[in-house]
């Protein structure tokens, strides 16, 4: 029961995290790593990583081009361009929303546990 908690909370750990840099324009070197350890949490959900696949689709198809962004800006640039940013952004709220929503998918393997909650 845990193991889903804890993945779940980890690809909502780093959706939020992405999603601050990118709102407070910390600098983005690591950027690129910290969506590629997203991509991997979200791909490694015991259950409910289905729920997900249009964002590692939208992961897939953007990534390549997330790293050349990056590569391509200057030791003293810390923003990234605006659509890179919008993306970025939306992508990480559209994670959180999933996960805040909570999903039957997501959370099947957490019902023995809830249950004895419930009853105590």
């Amino acid at each position: 029961y845990f193991k889903q908690l804890s993945h779940v909370n980890h690809v909502l750990m780093l959706a939020r995290q992405i999603h601050d840099d990118i709102r407070y324009h910390e600098k983005p070197k690591y950027l690129a790593h910290q969506v590629a350890v997203m991509f991997q949490a979200i791909q490694t959900l015991p259950s409910g990583s289905e729920l997900l696949a249009r964002h590692k689709t939208n992961i897939e198809e953007n990534f390549k081009m997330l790293k050349s962004t990056i590569a391509d800006l200057q030791e003293f640039e810390n923003s990234l361009p605006q659509e890179v940013e919008e993306w970025l952004l939306e992508l990480t709220s559209s994670i959180a929303g999933v996960v805040h929503s909570m999903p039957s998918q997501m959370t099947q393997e957490l019902r023995p546990l809830a249950s004895v909650f419930q009853s105590g």
